[in-house]
C-alpha cells in the first residue's frame, strides 16, 4: 500500500462506506422527492406586480420576484492535524457503544456564528472611514422617521435592518485562505472586514425627504438610525435572542458554519462542513426529543468537491464486516491494537495481519501515519472487485438545436465557438471521444472518422423510426479526429445560416444520441432554443407564460417522455445536462425532467440574445467551466449512519437504485444532495457520538476506479437545550426549501408557504416553552436560529415561492430546480442576497492584503432603509449582481468608477471600465472576487433610480414590504401570533 498525501491542508471530509460495483441490481426509479409535514390553514394568495427578464436589452415593465441566472465556497479547513496515534487502546473488546465519562458541559466550545462583536457608541476610531467625494447641497439627509412597524403592544418598533451604518471594529479573524476559499471570509482568499461607522451628513433644516428618497418602495418601513446601528451580537448559540426587539440580526460578515462541540482529537479530524453539513450539530438520543424540537433533521452533502484528498493505494480496503463502514479516524483499537471496534455498529473485528505493512512499498507503516486514521476525507484506488467492466472513458455527446430560432438568437454560433475554445482542455485523457447530433425537423449526424478528409453530414428525414447510419464513425476519438472536429465546429454555423425550419424534434435527437453511446455510457449535453413541436416529445401546453396565486399547473410535466428518457439513460450510465436559450416560453418544467434522474443540471438563459455582450460572455464562461470542470463517471453514492439512524427522503438529481443507493451516471463539483434522517430506534443512553459516512464510488476522467469517503462525527444530545443550541439556521432553511418545493408541486403553493412559516413558529414555540415563558415573553429564539425567520422571508419572496403575479413559468421552474441541487454555500445567497455599500469603503477594503486575501465590505440588511442618497450599492444573490447608483452620487465618484457622469450611465448588463482611481480598483476587485466564488458567471447589471430596472433591485430588498409580500417585522408578528 502506498499513500499520496496532498499539500498541507486540514483534514478532509468524513469517511464513507464502500459502494457496490457498477453492476449493482437496479430497483424501481424514485424521484427522491420529500413530503412536508401538514401545513396550517391555507392563506389566500395576495396580489402584486410582475417581473421582467434582467438581461433583456429592453426590460419590460414590472419587477421580477426573482431571476434565473453561484455564493462563496463554504468554510475551508484549518492546518493539518498533528500526526499521532488516532485511536484509543483498550484491553478488552466489548459490544455496544463505548462507555464514556458522565455527561457534563461540552468539552470544547462551539465556534461563534459571527465575527467579533462590534463596539457600540464612543468616539470614532482612527480608522474611521471618510468619504473622498463632496456631497451636493441637495444631498443632505434628514433624520429618518420610524414608520410602519407597529408592535403588538402599540407604538412603533424599529425595522430589523433600519439605518445601519456599517462600522469598523477589530479586523475579522478568518483562517488562512484555502485553495477553494473560505466561506467564513466570503470566498476564495476573502477576508471579512468590520468597517467603522461611515460619516453621517447634516440633516435638512425643514425635514425634507427620507434617506434614499426616490428609492423607497411604497410601504417600506424605516427604522431610527443612530451613530452605530449594529449592536453587539452574542456569539453564544444557546443564548436567547429577542427577535421583536432587535432590528439587526445579520452579522457584519458572512455567517460561518457552526462547528460541532467535539473534543480536540475529534474536531481536528472531523470532516469540513463544506462536504457534509447537518441541520443539527448534536444528534438527539431519542426520536421523541427530535419531534419535540420541531426541527427537521437532514444532512446536505457535497461529495465531489475539487479539493485534493489523500489517496490510498492498497490491494485490500479495510471495512467493517457487519455494516461495511470504511475504517476512519473515529474507530477504536482494542486488545493492544489487534482488534478494532466499528464506530457505526460497535461490532468488533480483527485487525488484518498485514495492516501495518505496506505491500507496495514493502515497508512497515506506523498507524499514526495512515491517512484513513488521520483524515475524515480520503480517496481509495479501488481494486478489481469494484469493477464489472473496464473503466469508462470520457465521452461527450453534443445534441444541438439548429432551428431558425436557434440560429437567429446566435445560440448555434456561440455554442460552436465555446466548444471549439475548450476543445484542447476538455476533461478527459487520450481515450476521450466526441459525437454530434443536430436537429430541427430532421436529424443530422456527422461522420468524423480519420479516413475522411473533412466532416460529412448524414441527414435522416424519417424521425419517427430513425436509424443510425455508420454508427462506428459518428463517435470518434477526439485526439485522433481533432482536425475533423475542429472543421465541423468552425463550419456548423454557416451550414444552417439560412435555415427556415421552425420545427424542433428534440425527443428524436435525444433517442438518437443515446443509441450511439448506450453501450459505453457518456455525458450528453443538450443545447436547446425552440420549444419541441414535432415528434414524441412534442409540447402542446399553451404559451401562457404567467402563473398567479396557487395555480401551479404549468409546473407539472406536460409530456411523460422526458422523465422516462432520463430514467432509461441513467441505467445506461448516460448523464444529461440541459442548456436552454429560449427567447420565450419553452416549458422548462417539462424539459428539466430530462436531467432530473440523469444527475445533470439545467442552465437557463432567459430572453437570450448573442448580441447582448454580457449575456454572451455569461454563456461562454459557463460552457467553458462545464467542459473543463472535474468529472466522475458511472458513480454510485451511499450514506451510512450510526445504528438507529436511517436516510429516509432524498433531494437532488439522481436515480434511486435501492433504499439507500443513489445512481449518478455523472457526478460534478456543482451538485449537492440532501438526505433527511429518521430513526429506526432510539440511540443508547450512554452513546456520546453519532456518525455519518458518505461513500462515492466513481470512475475518474483518467480511467481509475476510485472510492471517495467522508466521515462526520457529531455529539449526541439528551436535552432540548442542547438541540436548539446546535441548530444550523442555513442548513434548516435549505431543507425547508426542498420540502416546500415538494409540497408546492404535490399540493398548492399557499400550502408550501404556510408550512414553512408554521415550522418556524413551532420551533420558536418549543424554545419558548423550554425557557419557561408564556406568550407574554414575546418572540425569542436561540441565538443559533435568529436568522431562520429572515431566510424563510427570503424564500417566500423568491421566484420559486412568491405569490406575486407576473412570474414566468420558466423562471419559477428554474428557481425550483436550482434550490434542489445548488450547494449550500451557493444556496444561502439565493435565499437571502448580500448587500454591500461601495461609496464609503474603508482604505483596506477591496485591496488585497499581504496574505493575498481580499477584505470585503460589511454585509448590510437587504432593506431600503440602509440606502443613502448619493450612495452606490452592490447586491449579489449567487446568480447575478445588481449595481445600484442613487441620483445624487457625487460627479467625481461617477467619473472615477464609470468614466462618465450620472446622466450618461446606460442601465443594463455592464462591465466596469478599467480605471486608475482607487475606487475603480476596489470595486473591480470586489466584483471579480465575488465572481471567482461561483461556478456560474455573475452578470453585473447597472441600475439607476430613473431606470426601468429599478423595481428589480427593490424586489431584492427582502426585509421590506412589497405588494402583498410581508416585511420582516410583519412576518415576525405573524410567527408570534401562530406561536402564541
Amino acid at each position: 500500500m502506498s499513500y499520496s498525501q496532498p499539500p498541507p491542508q486540514p483534514p478532509a471530509g468524513p469517511g464513507a462506506q464502500p459502494m457496490p460495483p457498477q453492476g449493482y441490481n437496479e430497483a424501481t426509479g424514485n424521484s427522491g422527492q420529500g413530503v412536508m409535514s401538514a401545513p396550517g390553514p391555507p392563506r389566500g394568495p395576495p396580489t402584486g406586480q410582475g417581473q421582467a427578464p434582467l438581461l433583456a436589452q429592453e426590460p419590460p415593465k414590472g419587477p421580477p420576484p426573482g431571476s434565473q441566472w453561484g455564493a462563496p465556497p463554504p468554510s475551508g479547513q484549518g492546518p493539518p492535524p498533528q500526526q499521532h496515534p488516532p485511536a484509543q487502546m483498550q484491553p478488552q473488546a466489548q459490544q455496544g457503544p463505548p462507555q464514556g465519562p458522565p455527561r457534563g458541559p461540552p468539552q470544547a466550545s462551539q465556534a461563534p456564528l459571527t465575527g467579533p462583536p462590534m463596539a457600540v457608541g464612543g468616539p470614532p476610531s482612527a480608522h474611521q472611514a471618510k468619504s473622498r467625494y463632496p456631497r451636493p447641497a441637495s444631498a443632505t439627509i434628514p433624520p429618518p422617521v420610524p414608520t410602519g412597524f407597529a408592535q403588538p403592544g402599540g407604538g412603533a418598533a424599529p425595522g430589523p435592518s433600519g439605518g445601519m451604518s456599517p462600522a469598523v471594529s477589530q479586523p475579522y479573524a478568518a483562517p488562512p485562505p484555502m485553495a477553494n476559499g473560505d466561506a467564513a471570509s466570503g470566498g476564495p482568499g476573502f477576508a471579512a472586514t468590520d468597517p467603522r461607522a461611515r460619516p453621517r451628513y447634516p440633516s435638512q433644516p425643514n425635514g425634507g425627504s427620507t434617506p434614499g428618497a426616490g428609492a423607497l418602495p411604497p410601504g417600506a418601513g424605516q427604522a431610527p438610525a443612530s451613530a452605530l446601528d449594529r449592536p453587539s451580537l452574542s456569539t453564544d448559540p444557546a443564548a436567547a435572542f429577542d427577535l421583536m426587539g432587535s432590528r439587526t440580526v445579520l452579522p457584519p460578515s458572512p455567517v460561518r458554519a457552526p462547528i460541532p462541540e467535539l473534543p480536540e482529537s475529534h474536531r481536528r479530524r472531523n470532516v469540513s462542513p463544506k462536504v457534509i453539513r447537518s441541520s443539527l450539530n448534536r444528534v438527539p438520543i431519542q426520536q421523541a426529543l427530535l419531534r419535540k424540537s420541531k426541527i427537521p433533521f437532514a444532512v446536505t452533502i457535497y461529495p465531489f468537491g475539487p479539493e485534493e484528498l489523500p489517496c490510498i493505494e492498497s490491494t485490500v480496503i479495510r471495512r467493517c464486516r457487519t455494516c461495511r463502514t470504511y475504517m476512519n479516524p473515529f474507530v477504536t483499537f482494542l486488545s493492544h491494537g489487534r482488534r478494532w471496534r466499528c464506530n457505526m455498529c460497535f461490532r468488533v473485528d480483527n485487525v488484518p495481519e498485514d495492516f501495518d505493512y505496506d505491500s507496495i512499498q514493502r515497508k512497515h507503516v506506523e498507524r499514526s501515519e495512515r491517512p484513513e486514521l488521520n483524515y475524515a476525507s480520503v480517496e481509495y484506488v479501488a481494486p478489481s472487485e469494484y469493477m464489472v467492466r473496464p473503466p469508462q472513458p470520457c465521452i461527450y455527446m453534443f445534441v444541438i438545436d439548429v432551428s431558425q430560432e436557434a440560429v437567429a438568437n446566435g445560440m448555434v454560433e456561440l455554442v460552436c465557438n465555446a466548444i471549439l475554445a475548450n476543445l484542447k482542455t476538455m476533461t478527459g485523457d487520450a481515450r476521450t471521444k466526441v459525437g454530434f447530433v443536430t436537429f430541427d425537423h430532421q436529424l443530422h449526424f456527422y461522420n468524423l472518422a480519420t479516413s475522411q478528409s473533412q466532416p460529412r453530414m448524414l441527414i435522416v428525414d424519417d424521425i419517427e423510426d430513425a436509424f443510425i447510419p455508420l454508427p462506428q464513425d459518428l463517435v470518434v476519438n477526439l485526439k485522433e479526429s481533432f482536425d475533423n472536429v475542429k472543421l465541423l465546429l468552425e463550419g456548423l454555423p454557416a451550414m444552417f445560416k439560412g435555415t427556415t425550419s421552425t420545427s424542433s424534434c428534440l425527443a428524436e435527437a435525444l433517442k438518437a444520441g443515446r443509441k450511439l453511446v448506450q453501450h459505453l455510457g457518456a455525458r450528453m449535453t443538450v443545447f436547446q432554443t425552440a420549444r419541441p413541436n414535432v415528434g414524441e416529445g412534442k409540447i402542446e401546453r399553451p404559451q401562457d407564460a404567467k402563473l398567479n396565486g396557487d395555480d401551479l399547473a404549468g409546473l407539472q410535466p406536460s409530456n411523460a417522455f422526458y422523465k422516462q428518457f432520463s430514467v432509461e439513460s441513467s441505467r445506461c450510465q448516460i448523464g444529461i445536462d440541459l442548456f436552454s436559450f429560449g427567447r420565450g416560453y419553452v416549458d422548462l418544467a417539462t424539459l428539466s425532467q430530462t436531467v432530473k434522474f440523469a444527475a445533470g443540471m439545467t442552465y437557463f438563459y432567459e430572453a437570450f440574445s448573442a448580441t447582448n455582450v454580457e449575456q454572451r460572455r455569461k454563456a461562454e464562461k459557463e460552457i467553458g467551466h462545464y467542459l473543463t470542470r472535474s468529472l466522475g463517471l458511472e458513480a454510485v453514492l451511499r450514506v451510512r449512519a450510526s445504528s438507529g439512524l436511517v436516510m429516509s427522503t432524498f433531494h437532488g438529481h439522481f436515480f434511486v437504485r435501492s433504499a439507500d443507493l443513489l445512481a449518478l451516471p455523472n457526478v460534478s463539483p456543482d451538485n449537492s444532495y440532501t438526505l433527511q434522517v429518521t430513526y429506526e430506534h432510539d440511540l443508547p443512553e450512554n452513546q456520546q457520538y453519532a456518525y455519518f459516512q458518505v461513500a462515492l464510488l466513481y470512475t475518474s476522467s483518467t480511467g481509475e476506479r476510485r472510492i471517495r469517503v467522508h466521515t462526520l462525527a457529531l455529539p449526541t444530545a439528551t436535552t432540548l437545550g442542547e438541540i436548539f443550541s446546535s441548530a444550523d439556521a442555513q442548513a434548516i432553511a435549505s431543507v425547508l426549501a426542498k420540502m416546500a418545493i415538494d409540497r408546492a408541486l404535490s399540493s398548492r403553493l399557499s400550502d408550501a408557504r404556510e408550512a414553512m412559516i408554521n415550522l418556524v413558529a413551532d420551533c420558536l414555540k418549543a424554545y419558548r416553552e423550554l425557557m419557561g415563558g408564556g406568550a407574554d415573553r414575546g418572540l425569542i429564539s436561540p441565538n443559533s436560529l435568529r436568522l431562520l425567520p429572515l431566510y424563510v422571508l427570503g424564500l417566500l419572496k423568491n421566484a420559486a415561492f412568491t405569490v406575486e403575479p407576473g412570474v414566468a413559468i420558466d423562471s419559477r421552474a428554474n428557481a425550483m430546480t436550482m434550490m434542489k441541487v445548488l450547494p449550500l454555500w451557493e444556496l444561502k445567497e439565493f435565499m437571502y442576497p448580500r448587500l454591500y455599500a461601495l461609496h464609503n469603503l474603508p482604505e483596506d477594503v477591496g485591496l488585497k492584503d499581504e496574505q493575498n486575501r481580499l477584505p470585503m465590505p460589511v454585509v448590510l440588511h437587504a432593506s431600503a432603509s440602509v440606502i443613502e442618497r448619493g450612495g452606490i450599492y452592490l447586491l449579489s444573490n449567487s446568480q447575478y449582481m445588481l449595481l445600484y447608483v442613487t441620483r445624487d452620487t457625487p460627479a467625481q465618484m461617477c467619473s472615477d468608477l464609470f468614466a462618465c457622469g450620472y446622466s450618461e450611465l446606460k442601465c443594463g448588463p455592464v462591465d466596469i471600465p478599467r480605471g486608475e482611481s482607487t475606487l475603480s480598483k476596489k470595486v473591480r476587485n470586489i466584483v471579480r472576487g465575488l465572481r471567482s466564488c461561483h461556478p456560474r458567471y455573475l452578470v453585473l447589471v447597472l441600475i439607476t433610480e430613473e431606470s426601468k430596472l429599478r423595481p428589480i433591485f427593490m424586489q431584492h430588498l427582502v426585509d421590506d414590504k412589497m405588494g402583498s409580500q410581508p416585511s420582516y417585522f410583519e412576518l415576525l408578528q405573524d410567527i408570534q401570533k401562530r406561536a402564541s
